[in-house]
């Protein structure tokens, strides 16, 4: 159950890059590698880790931030990571 009611959504497995699920990079990454498929996973993971060592959630959802790349109901929403 979340903060408004509604059942948790079946959010997309940690280890998996779905690209339907988190947001088109925007011009600042246009001049960089944007990483995709295992390297956005393995620096997803990392984000993710550190999100939870220092607290960092969702206000609304009360998930770990990174968590909001996995929740399909958020297209729009999310990180991305990039090598320059």
């Amino acid at each position: 159950m979340t903060l408004f009611g509604d059942s948790e959504p079946e959010f997309d497995p940690a280890d998996a890059f779905v690209p339907d699920h988190i947001p088109d990079t925007g011009p600042f990454l246009a001049d960089h590698d944007v990483l995709t498929g295992d390297g956005h996973v393995a620096v997803h993971r990392h984000a993710a880790d550190a999100f939870e060592e220092h607290g960092v959630y969702d206000a609304t959802f009360g998930y770990n931030l990174a968590r909001l790349n996995r929740d399909p109901r958020h297209p729009d929403a999310g990180l991305r990571y990039a090598e320059e």
